[in-house]
C-alpha cells in the first residue's frame, strides 16, 4: 500500500510469483511474535500459512507454541488443527467446555519417551497420544512405558 504496487508488480520486480508475494503478505496479519518464530527459523511457511486458518489468537499462539516444543511437521500441525477445530464445534454444542493444552508436560513426555506427544484435556476428559513410527520404535516406548519403577 505504501508504495503503490500491486502484488503482480511487485512480484515482478522481486522475481518472485504473485502467488508467493501474495502468501507472504499474508503473513503481516499473524501476531508479531509468530512472525519473529517464522523469520528466526522455527517454524516454517507452510506451519505459518496453517496457522493463518485459525481465527483465535491465543489459539494460533498456542498451536505456534506446541509446533516448535513438540517439533512438529505441517502434516503434524494440519491434524493437530483439525482436531481443534473438530472441539471447538463441540465447544458450540456445549457450554463451558475450553480445551487445555499442556505444554510443559509434553515436553517432559517427549524428553522421557523420544517421541512427539499431544495431550488434550476438556476438563471432564483427555487424551494423550503417544506417536510411534515402527514395530521397533513402540516396543521401545512400551518397555519404557512398562518398566518397574
Amino acid at each position: 500500500d505504501e508504495f503503490k504496487l500491486t502484488q503482480q508488480e511487485l512480484a515482478e520486480a522481486t522475481g518472485k510469483s504473485r502467488a508467493l508475494v501474495t502468501n507472504t503478505i499474508r503473513l503481516l496479519k499473524l501476531n508479531p511474535d509468530i512472525q519473529k518464530n517464522i523469520s528466526e527459523g522455527k517454524i516454517s511457511f507452510g506451519h505459518a500459512k496453517l496457522l493463518l486458518s485459525i481465527e483465535d489468537e491465543e489459539v494460533q499462539k498456542a498451536v505456534c507454541d506446541r509446533i516448535i516444543s513438540n517439533d512438529l511437521s505441517v502434516r503434524d500441525t494440519e491434524r493437530l488443527i483439525k482436531n481443534i477445530e473438530k472441539v471447538q464445534k463441540k465447544q458450540f454444542k456445549v457450554k463451558n467446555i475450553t480445551i487445555e493444552h499442556f505444554p510443559e508436560v509434553e515436553g517432559k513426555l517427549r524428553d522421557i519417551l523420544g517421541t512427539k506427544i499431544s495431550i488434550l484435556y476438556d476438563g471432564k476428559k483427555g487424551k494423550i497420544s503417544i506417536e510411534f513410527y515402527s514395530k521397533e520404535d513402540l516396543r521401545r516406548i512400551a518397555g519404557l512405558l512398562l518398566k518397574e519403577r
